[in-house]
């Protein structure tokens, strides 16, 4: 039932929209910050959606959060200025190949995600996400990563070594929010891991799509780097 209620959300958006109180759509826009922080991670908070239009309980959810930090600049891409984006800046590397070969949207922001804040540095946060804090009371400016672990165990070992300062050993990345100085050698590996796995995922049919994109290009993939 849920499968089929989102096709009818993705297939007619306006009657969707309507039937589940989320009509008229809001418009997002990028919105300049303050800038007040001068840490390794820039005060740039960077969301994306296949269109700039999203429904009113979304877009009032990310009201709420811009307001709670004022301090970031928020900026917003759709799928078009996604395209470019990859198209300009790794043309000639195979990420970029696998990249517009996805066939689910899911995929493609989680290998764009990783590949512009490796170039720009910055946070990224799905657009259906949020923090009830103040970014700024979390984030040491010395801090050159910032992450968040799923509340689910995961089924990779750490490294022994590494067991010792991390917070959740047993979980996996989240990748649904994260920040990164620019140029971090965890994303440059999640980059790499991608492309030498992609030789397991491709022309292959999942039974479950959405459990393969977790594994290729998704939390697993983002934990295995960081180890």
């Amino acid at each position: 039932m849920r499968k089929l209620k989102q096709q009818i959300i993705d297939r007619y958006p306006k009657f969707a929209g309507h039937a589940i109180g989320e009509y008229p759509f809001r418009t997002i826009e990028t919105t300049p910050g303050a800038g007040e922080i001068k840490g390794h991670i820039p005060p740039v908070l960077y969301q994306t959606w296949e269109t700039n239009l999203i429904g009113k309980t979304h877009f009032e959810a990310r009201e709420r959060f811009r307001a709670l930090n004022p301090e970031f600049e928020f900026r917003f891409f759709d799928a078009a200025a996604r395209d470019q984006y990859m198209d300009e800046n790794y043309s000639g590397h195979l990420i970029r190949d696998i990249y517009h070969r996805g066939k689910f949207g899911p995929l493609k922001v989680d290998i764009w995600r990783y590949c512009w804040i490796y170039k720009k540095g910055g946070i990224y946060f799905d657009i259906n996400k949020c923090l009830k804090q103040p970014i700024r009371q979390q984030l040491p400016l010395e801090a050159t990563a910032w992450i968040s672990f799923e509340t689910t165990l995961g089924e990779l070992f750490p490294p022994q070594k590494a067991v010792s300062w991390m917070q959740h050993p047993h979980n996996l990345l989240a990748n649904w929010a994260f920040g990164f100085a620019a140029g971090h050698p965890v994303l440059a590996k999640t980059i790499e891991l991608i492309c030498a796995y992609y030789p397991m995922f491709a022309n292959q049919t999942f039974a479950q799509p959405k459990n393969a994109i977790v594994k290729f290009t998704g939390p697993v993939m983002l934990t295995l780097a960081w180890h």
